[in-house]
């Protein structure tokens, strides 16, 4: 079920940003989910990961073309290969990076 974040969430997005809501629930579609699973299934196995790159034995992660950050998400949840540092979402649409701040997301 849902948390009472998650709807306070939704309901500003509908309040506020009601052009943004399908782009939204697009973004966390199933295969938005599965896609991102994927790739981290695939980060998780890759066997060159980093050991000596770091000195703080963690590592900084940027997600290219990141729309709502679903990707940002699932890695901090899934990623075993090493603990991450910090992760910056970069995207050309202005719309998802306004998103929370105009939308009534805290």
């Amino acid at each position: 079920m849902f948390d009472r974040n998650t709807l306070d969430t939704v309901k500003g997005l509908l309040e506020k940003c009601p052009d943004r809501i399908i782009d939204v629930c697009n973004s966390l579609s199933a295969n938005q989910y599965a896609s991102k699973d994927w790739l981290i299934e695939k980060l998780n196995q890759y066997p060159h990961h980093y050991r000596q790159k770091t000195l703080d034995k963690k590592i900084d992660i940027c997600v290219l073309a990141s729309w709502y950050g679903l990707l940002a998400y699932r890695l901090i949840d899934r990623l075993t290969l090493k603990k991450i540092g910090n992760i910056d979402c970069v995207d050309f649409d202005q719309g998802p990076r306004r998103w929370p701040r105009d939308c009534g997301r805290k």
